[in-house]
């Protein structure tokens, strides 16, 4: 039968767009949660909680959409789905569980701009970007995501040459995640970073996992540390600290082997990794010889806690708290 009412209306909409969404249509989903934000607008008004609500699902639509498009280079569909998710999460909301919503759906927002731009070869603006995700990660205490962000950080100043700036965004991202793994809180994003010996080459072993890690995401945690180390070992490769990169690449090896098994995909990738280091290091000693035994210019492992001494000065001097720099409001 035909609704009476417009609340019945759009029960029915709301219904259908749940179906087709739980489905994997989510194109024609969207559909219809846009038919429910313009009626839930004539019904309770444009600044109503319930309109809101409608809003915010198509927020989270877009987000997941526009990361599809975006892997297939449709960026121009992709970018108008998160233009209208700019606009409909600017603004702080009244309510304190739909503005914690907000701030959530907007940090995914700037990791799928982060993406995009990435993807485009801005990785100027794509840093930008990921700054505004990290800037909301911090602002409401999401640790868990930390890791991942400052990774994703460390990989763009790489893209842009600037390693030691990568370096250190890897260790962030290495300490946090070892605080995460043990059972610690970390109170920001700076808070137990040792700076003075940055790296800490000792992998977390499973057994010294918290007990309260539940095994899958162990396993991700695990992950994602082999991954750190792995990246780790990479600028310090740039940097031409040869010792201090086959040290954690060996560590990134052991990490993997004790923790995934040693049939893990990732095992050959830091093999490999390692393999190429060695030869490069090993050229570079045998050019040293050859030029009269005068060290070619590196980045010494003394030299690098320097930078990371420095690096800690310049962060507590500019920010209260000790946050990182932000630019540009989230």
């Amino acid at each position: 039968r035909k609704p009476r009412t417009a609340a019945e209306a759009m029960a029915v909409l709301h219904s259908k767009a749940l179906a087709l969404e739980a489905e994997g249509n989510q194109h024609e989903a969207l559909e219809y949660y846009w038919r429910l934000l313009e009626m839930k607008r004539e019904y309770y008004g444009a600044g109503a909680k319930e309109t809101t609500d409608a809003m915010l699902r198509i927020t989270d639509l877009n987000n997941k959409l526009a990361q599809e498009l975006i892997t297939q280079n449709r960026f121009g569909e992709a970018n108008k789905l998160l233009m209208t998710n700019d606009g409909f999460t600017a603004n702080a909301l009244p309510d304190s569980t739909q503005n914690l919503q907000r701030l959530v759906l907007r940090c995914h927002l700037f990791n799928n701009l982060t993406c995009m731009r990435k993807a485009q070869g801005n990785v100027r603006a794509a840093l930008k970007c990921t700054e505004k995700a990290l800037s909301i990660l911090l602002n409401l205490n999401l640790l868990d995501h930390l890791p991942t962000c400052y990774l994703n950080i460390g990989a763009l100043y790489s893209a842009l040459g600037l390693h030691a700036e990568a370096l250190q965004h890897c260790y962030l991202a290495l300490q946090i995640l070892r605080q995460l793994m043990q059972g610690g809180t970390p109170h920001s994003a700076y808070e137990g970073v040792n700076y003075a010996d940055p790296m800490n080459p000792t992998p977390v072993r499973p057994g010294e996992i918290s007990p309260t890690v539940s095994a899958s995401r162990k396993q991700a945690m695990i992950t994602q540390l082999s991954i750190t180390y792995f990246n780790i070992a990479v600028e310090q490769e740039y940097l031409g600290d040869y010792p201090a990169c086959l040290q954690t690449y060996e560590v990134a090896i052991q990490t993997v082997s004790e923790g995934l098994g040693s049939q893990h995909p990732l095992l050959h990738t830091f093999t490999k990794g390692l393999s190429k280091a060695q030869k490069k290091g090993n050229a570079r000693a045998k050019r040293s010889q050859e030029d009269g035994g005068v060290p070619l210019p590196s980045v010494s492992p003394t030299a690098t806690v320097a930078v990371n001494a420095i690096f800690a000065a310049q962060v507590k001097k500019r920010v209260p708290g000790r946050h990182p720099p932000r630019r540009g409001a989230p």
